[in-house]
C-alpha cells in the first residue's frame, strides 16, 4: 500500500531527532487514546541487550502451545513494518495498520513525538481493542526511558543478557547500561534475569539487578542464583524451585539460543503461577523446537543469492552487530566449521570488538556497504577496521568467493538492516 508507506514516512519526520530517551511525550498521547496501556492482558516485559528478540519469540511458542492468544510488540522490523505488531497471534494487515496509524496520527495532531513513541502508542490501542490472554512486550532500547516503560503492573519482567550497545543513550559502563535496563522493574512483578557474561558479573551488573529488585520490591529469579542451566548433548536441564526439568535443544540454532530459551521458560513457569495456567513440560518441549525466529543464524533456502551458490556452499544470515554477537557467532563457527565472512555494519557500532572473536573463524572476509542505510559504513571503511576486502554488493563478494575460495558456509552478518534486506530481496 502507498497510502501505508506513505504514512510510515511522514511519522518518521514528526520529531527531529529518531531516538530521543524519555516517557513525557507517550504518556501524553497515551491519555489523549483514552489510556490503553491500563486496558491490556497480563503483559511480560523484556529487556536486554542481545537475545530479547529470540526470548520473546520462544515467550509466543511457549504461550501459543499452551493454547493462549497472544499480543506481540517487537523491534525493529526485518522486511516489513507489520512485524512488529502481532494481534491475537497474527501478523497485523496493511488495511489494519494504515488506519490505525491514520487515527493514532490525527488524535497526536501537531504534538511532536518519535516514530517509535506514535507506533508504540498505537500497538497499546490495538492490543486493547482486541482480545487476547497475553501481551508480550519488547523495549526497544534501554528500559527506564524507553516508550514501552508504561506499563504500571505487568505480570513478569525479564532481563536477558546485558552487553555494550546505544551506549550513548545508556552509559558506557556494564552496570550503568544494566540500571537502564532494570528500569523495567515493578513492584510485584517477579523479574527473570538471565544468563549474564563474565564480563557482565565480574563488573556488578547483578549486584545492579538485586539493588533496583529492593527499590522497587520485587523477586529477582536470577540464573546461577536461583534457577540453573546445564546443557547435554542433545537437551538440556533446568532446576528451580525444588524440580529438575529435561527439555530438548531449540530448534534455533546455537548455543546462546539454549540461554534464550532457558530464559523464557523460567519466565513462563512465572506467568503460569500468577495466572492459573498449568505449566505443561511437553507442550513446552514441543514449543522451544518450534520457534520462529528470522535472522538468527538462519539458512537461506531459495533465492537469486542462493542461486548463485555452486554445491557445497550454503548461505546464513545472522544480525549480529555487537561484541556479544561477534562471540555468539564466533564459538558457533568453533563449534560448527570455519566459514566466509560478508560484513555490513553501522556506523554508530564497533567493527573491531564485533569481528575480534569471529576473526580465527573466518576463511574469507568481505566488506559491503548496507544498501539505503544512511549510517552505513562504505565498504572500504569498514574493510579498513576488520581487515577485509571491500565490495560494490553482496552479489559482488559471492561471486568472489565462489570463484576463489574452496566451499564453506558463507555468513551474513553484521547488522538487522543489512538482514533485513537480504530477506527482502530472497523471500
Amino acid at each position: 500500500m502507498k497510502e501505508l508507506d506513505a504514512i510510515l514516512t511522514r511519522l518518521s519526520h514528526y520529531y527531529p531527532k529518531s531516538i530521543a530517551p524519555g516517557l513525557e511525550r507517550t504518556f501524553a498521547l497515551l491519555e489523549k487514546c483514552g489510556r490503553p496501556h491500563v486496558k491490556l492482558p497480563p503483559v511480560i516485559h523484556v529487556a536486554g541487550t542481545n537475545g530479547k528478540g529470540s526470548t520473546l519469540a520462544f515467550l509466543r511458542s511457549l504461550a501459543e502451545h499452551h493454547g493462549l492468544k497472544v499480543h506481540v510488540m517487537t523491534s525493529p522490523h526485518l522486511v516489513r513494518f507489520n512485524e512488529r505488531l502481532v494481534i491475537a497471534g497474527e501478523q497485523i494487515s496493511d488495511d489494519d495498520l494504515y488506519e490505525l496509524l491514520t487515527r493514532i496520527e490525527k488524535i497526536n495532531g501537531d504534538d511532536e513525538i518519535t516514530f517509535f513513541e506514535i507506533t508504540t502508542v498505537a500497538g497499546f490501542c490495538a492490543f486493547a481493542e482486541t482480545p487476547a490472554d497475553l501481551v508480550l512486550l519488547e523495549t526497544g532500547m534501554g528500559g527506564t526511558w524507553d516508550s514501552t516503560n508504561v506499563v504500571p503492573n505487568p505480570a513478569v519482567t525479564a532481563i536477558t543478557v546485558i552487553s555494550f550497545d546505544h551506549m550513548q543513550y545508556l552509559g558506557d559502563t556494564l552496570p550503568k547500561i544494566a540500571g537502564e535496563k532494570a528500569g523495567i522493574m515493578k513492584r510485584g512483578a517477579p523479574c527473570v534475569i538471565g544468563p549474564q557474561t563474565q564480563d557482565g558479573i565480574k563488573a556488578g551488573v547483578m549486584d545492579v539487578f538485586k539493588n533496583r529488585a529492593v527499590e522497587v520490591g520485587c523477586e529477582v529469579h536470577a540464573h546461577d542464583e536461583e534457577w540453573f542451566l546445564t546443557t547435554h548433548d542433545n537437551k538440556f536441564e533446568m532446576n528451580f524451585e525444588g524440580a529438575r526439568f529435561m527439555f530438548p535443544l531449540p530448534n534455533l540454532l546455537g548455543d546462546h539460543q539454549v540461554k534464550n530459551a532457558a530464559t523464557a521458560l523460567r519466565t513462563w513457569f512465572e506467568f503460569c503461577k500468577k495466572n492459573n495456567v498449568k505449566f505443561d513440560q511437553d507442550k513446552c518441549a514441543h514449543a522451544i523446537q518450534h520457534t520462529h525466529w528470522p535472522a538468527r543464524l538462519q539458512t537461506l533456502k531459495h533465492g537469486p543469492l542462493v542461486d548463485m551458490l555452486p554445491p557445497g556452499f550454503t548461505l546464513i544470515i545472522d544480525g549480529a552487530h555487537n561484541d556479544t554477537g561477534g562471540h555468539v557467532m564466533g564459538d558457533y563457527l568453533r563449534k560448527t566449521q570455519p566459514a566466509h565472512i560478508i560484513c555490513g555494519m553501522l556506523t554508530t557500532k564497533n567493527p573491531s570488538e564485533f569481528f575480534a572473536p569471529i576473526q580465527p573463524y573466518a576463511v574469507s572476509v568481505s566488506t559491503i556497504a548496507i544498501p539505503d542505510e544512511k549510517l552505513s559504513y562504505s565498504s572500504q571503511d569498514l574493510a579498513e577496521q576488520i581487515a577485509g576486502q571491500a565490495f560494490e554488493d553482496v552479489q559482488a563478494a559471492i561471486k568472489n568467493i565462489v570463484a576463489h575460495y574452496p566451499p564453506s558456509p558463507i555468513v551474513i552478518c553484521g547488522s538487522l538492516y543489512l538482514a533485513g534486506y537480504i530477506l527482502r530481496e530472497n523471500g
